[in-house]
């Protein structure tokens, strides 16, 4: 049953069975609207945790990429590095045996 017909009808049973039945029939259309507002509202906040989980992921996965390509920098830098020192180190030698 679709749900606005579900509560059309859960009013209509309240109503009949003198449940808040001066409230409901007063409120009626107000009771409606903000039974499938509150059902929409719940899956709403659902779909939105949901999303905010999957940009954390997200977030994560490029953070965590972030840090391998500064690694990978890092490690570039350190073998350039050793091989200057390789290179000044033979220019020392050759400088010596002169």
């Amino acid at each position: 049953m679709p749900l606005k017909a579900a509560v059309e009808r859960a009013v209509k049973e309240c109503i009949k069975e003198d449940i808040l039945a001066d409230f409901l029939r007063k409120n009626r259309a107000e009771v409606v609207a903000m039974s499938i507002f509150e059902y929409n509202q719940k899956e709403e906040e659902e779909l939105l945790r949901r999303e905010e989980y999957e940009a954390g992921a997200e977030m994560e996965r490029k953070n965590t990429e972030k840090e391998r390509k500064r690694a990978d920098s890092a490690e570039k830098r350190a073998d350039l590095a050793e091989q200057e020192v390789l290179r000044l180190k033979e220019k020392l030698a050759l400088l010596q045996s002169k």
